[in-house]
């Protein structure tokens, strides 16, 4: 039923425990398909997707906001199944994550859902930013987001589009907070260090000061 699209440059750190937490689904047979869209490592990461058995596609040679874009559209491409699950390289899922999104995958294809992230012993600025999802309200979801779309509705979109980072706008798609966490590890490297430098997110008090003057943040631009 669903295919997972993770993009990776060097991201072995990070990428054991994010691909053990799909084994569940995997066996259940929620989870159909791995495809690991590689920004061109060269440590570990390629090793433990290809020991995992996930299928690999090399992309690029870059961990940017363009290069995250480009590898979700090669991977949404190449998925045999009717639902991704956008995945970040340093993002594992908790247990029973499966039972929430199996409801989402029932119930209807325009529905996207994503998961409330937290991060591992994380800071106060840490927690806030998952709380207030700053990928979504700066105009989009961003590359930092666990994602559940479907396949469809991912193309209509017309996928992730740069716009100083990389974002999916949904149009007519419904999204909804799925009932499970996610956590996202500490040891921040590779492809997915550089996405939260680079406009993953583009800073909580930016944010909180547009709220506060009555802007909305889709007025204006990520850098």
């Amino acid at each position: 039923m669903i295919t997972v699209v993770i993009h990776t440059l060097d991201d072995a750190e990070t990428l054991a425990d994010v691909l053990e937490s799909l084994v569940p689904a995997a066996v259940s047979g929620l989870v159909r398909e791995v495809i690991i869209a590689d920004g061109g490592s060269s440590d570990a990461t390629l090793d433990i997707a290809d020991a995992s058995g996930a299928d690999i596609v090399v992309v690029g040679t870059s961990s940017s906001q363009a290069g995250f874009a480009q590898a979700m559209a090669v991977g949404a491409t190449k998925a045999r199944f009717p639902w991704l699950l956008c995945l970040p390289p340093d993002v594992r899922l908790e247990p029973d994550w499966e039972r929430a999104a199996m409801r989402v995958v029932l119930s209807e294809a325009d529905t996207a859902a994503r998961f409330r992230i937290v991060t591992e012993e994380g800071s106060r600025t840490d927690r806030l930013l998952a709380a207030l999802d700053l990928p979504y309200f700066s105009g989009g979801i961003g590359a930092d987001t666990a994602l559940l779309i479907s396949r469809a509705a991912f193309h209509r979109s017309g996928g992730y589009r740069l716009g100083g980072a990389a974002r999916l706008r949904l149009a007519a798609t419904r999204l909804v907070t799925i009932d499970a966490r996610a956590v996202r590890s500490r040891r921040r490297r590779g492809a997915a260090a550089h996405r939260g430098a680079n406009g993953g997110h583009f800073g909580v008090m930016r944010w909180l000061r547009m709220r506060a003057g009555g802007k909305s943040p889709t007025q204006t631009s990520v850098t």
